[in-house]
């Protein structure tokens, strides 16, 4: 089982890796020509986005890869479409009413370019758990690859110099990317069924709290920053950041290859789970290391002085690094197991103690408090999954 995770999880990690490096020098080059104010701005418009995207697929992909081992898989696929269409149109109304009661961006051009992305977000999002019950996670490490040239290619053309600009290609970005990744020949749209519907969200929806929960966690301190301060201060943040989700791409690799796996019964015991979470501490204290004693120089050389207040960020964030990689097989085995619904107390809790810890913090000690919130619940996180770890090989 280790040797075929780890073929499939570092196939993966080198699409990741080439798709995150290109997406890395996209952002690099946005931040700079935008600056730290536009370019908050422009992290918001991709943050919601996401939140959207992430509320709205209601932890569908992670319950057709759990019922895909022992159901019919285009049966399945049929009930995640129709789900995932009700739950897109619940969301466009919900999200022009907070856009308009936040003003959150003021040029109506960029709520028209945000709500049309979210549409097509929702087809790469269905496309994803097609791909991953398949066990073709590389064409999923793709997917950015295949947005990031394209954004690239629109810089390279115009640079871009307001949110418009950048919103819009985007948009554009990812439309070319749903046309050539989807896979339009496996869908059958169905008429949909409300009450089918309904029973599938109800099925997915412990999912779908974990899938929340993780989502807040990880993206309610740019939220807050952006609400609380300003978009200046999510610029520098996000670029921060930026350095901490790329370094954890072996995680994210891992996490997606193995939950099919540790979803079925006996597919990850014990020793195995030890094993793969030993090696991720021993690459989580090396990469930290070299992300601490070189985060001003990476700041300076690939951003530029404007985000000079970003290193400090950074060091922090290379402590919540090592965390991050011990509990990517951690979580994804108690997410797979029969305990994920006693856990979903826990991981709640978790993230809204992350965010009021930011709440409060924020306001008297700016972007820096949020990054040692992230430590903190970082650490308590993995607290939380050792004791669930524990208790699920205890009673198997």
């Amino acid at each position: 089982m280790i040797k075929s995770l780890a073929k499939r999880s570092s196939l993966y990690f080198l699409g990741l890796l080439v798709g995150k490096a290109l997406s890395f020098a996209v952002f690099i080059l946005f931040a700079r020509v935008l600056l730290p104010e536009v370019f908050g701005d422009f992290i918001l418009f991709v943050t919601i986005v996401q939140l959207v995207t992430f509320i709205a697929d209601f932890g569908l992909i992670q319950w057709y890869q759990k019922q895909a081992s022992t159901q019919s898989s285009p049966k399945l696929f049929s009930l995640v479409i129709q789900a995932r269409i009700t739950t897109f149109l619940i969301s466009i109304p919900l999200t022009i009413i907070f856009l308009t009661v936040t003003r959150t961006f003021v040029p109506f051009s960029v709520n028209l370019l945000l709500l049309s992305v979210i549409f097509f977000e929702a087809i790469l999002s269905v496309s994803d758990g097609y791909y991953l019950e398949k066990n073709k996670s590389f064409v999923v490490a793709l997917k950015t690859l295949l947005r990031m040239s394209a954004l690239l290619v629109f810089y390279l053309i115009l640079k871009p110099s307001t949110l418009q600009m950048a919103s819009f290609y985007y948009l554009i970005s990812t439309v070319i990317t749903a046309l050539f990744y989807c896979p339009w020949k496996s869908i059958k749209i169905e008429a949909i069924s409300i009450k089918t519907s309904l029973s599938t969200l109800k099925n997915s929806s412990a999912y779908a709290i974990i899938i929340f929960t993780s989502f807040f966690y990880s993206r309610g301190d740019s939220l807050l920053i952006g609400y609380m301060i300003n978009s200046s201060a999510l610029g520098i943040y996000s670029a921060a950041y930026r350095f901490l989700e790329s370094l954890n791409l072996m995680g994210t690799a891992v996490s997606h290859n193995l939950f099919p796996i540790a979803a079925k019964n006996n597919g990850i015991n014990l020793k195995q789970t030890i094993y793969i979470t030993s090696l991720f501490f021993i690459l989580g204290i090396f990469l930290a290391l070299a992300l601490f004693f070189g985060a001003e120089i990476l700041i300076l050389t690939l951003l530029g002085s404007a985000y000079g207040s970003a290193s400090a960020v950074l060091r922090i964030f290379s402590i919540a690094l090592v965390f991050f990689l011990i509990n990517s097989p951690l979580s994804t085995v108690v997410q797979s197991s029969k305990l994920v619904k006693l856990f979903l107390p826990f991981g709640v809790t978790n993230t809204l103690l992350n965010i009021i810890l930011n709440i409060i913090f924020i306001p008297f000690f700016g972007i820096e408090a949020a990054a040692w919130c992230m430590v903190f619940t970082e650490i308590s996180g993995t607290i939380i999954n050792i004791y669930f770890v524990k208790k699920i090989y205890a009673s198997s």
